[in-house]
């Protein structure tokens, strides 16, 4: 009677597709926990800024990612920035959105990585790093707030690491990442206009400048160790 009853209990989950809902969960990227509370990079960034931007944007890209993760029945225990190194096991018609959403969770997890009201400074090996590559911390923010200013569009500034330790800037467009050119983002701007819109309007310029009074290198310093 007891196995009677199991049975009868899961044909009656399946039926209803609560089977089929725990599997998929399963299968689903969660969210990162935001590192900071929303008010908390008041006034550069506003509460209502910071809650669209990982309620709405963030949460928006990683759906749609999980949807396309069922769709191709691909494992979850890839880290997301392995998937790069995978994407064989996407089908090619799923490809670009596949792209474009996991873009859309690695750079915001990045960026929000990257950003806090307190202003964390680089360590020693990052630090040296920087000055060779820029000639120092200074040198680095003023080639930041070039090469922001020469996106057309949306997109965002990344720092990037090769695989000898040598540092650069790259500017990305849309949800494309460092790791498609081979290279690891060790910080990120987000340049898109929901970012800064409600607070600088059109001067994106202006966001730049107060972004950078903020940078958070304490989790570039633990990226660039590894």
């Amino acid at each position: 009677i007891f196995f009677i009853l199991v049975q009868e209990i899961f044909a009656f989950l399946h039926e209803k597709n609560f089977i089929r809902i725990i599997i998929e969960e399963e299968k689903m990227y969660k969210a990162k926990k935001l590192p900071f509370l929303y008010y908390q990079l008041e006034p550069t960034i506003s509460t209502k800024t910071n809650a669209y931007h990982y309620e709405k944007h963030y949460k928006t890209y990683l759906n749609n990612l999980n949807k396309i993760i069922i769709k191709n029945n691909i494992s979850t225990n890839y880290e997301l920035i392995d998937l790069y190194n995978h994407l064989d096991i996407i089908n090619d018609e799923d490809k670009n959105d596949f792209l474009f959403n996991l873009g859309g969770v690695v750079n915001h997890e990045l960026y929000f990585e990257s950003i806090k009201q307190e202003k964390e400074l680089p360590d020693s090996n990052l630090l040296l790093a920087i000055n060779n590559s820029f000639g120092n911390l200074d040198n680095m923010y003023n080639e930041i707030k070039s090469c922001t200013r020469e996106l057309k569009g949306s997109g965002y500034l990344f720092l990037v690491t090769d695989n000898n330790k040598k540092l650069s800037l790259l500017i990305t467009t849309n949800q494309d990442s460092p790791y498609l050119y081979g290279l690891t983002p060790l910080l990120c701007i987000d340049l898109w206009e929901h970012a800064y819109y409600l607070e600088y309007q059109n001067e994106r310029n202006r966001y730049v400048e107060e972004i950078l009074k903020m940078l958070n290198f304490s989790y570039a310093n633990k990226l660039f160790a590894n």
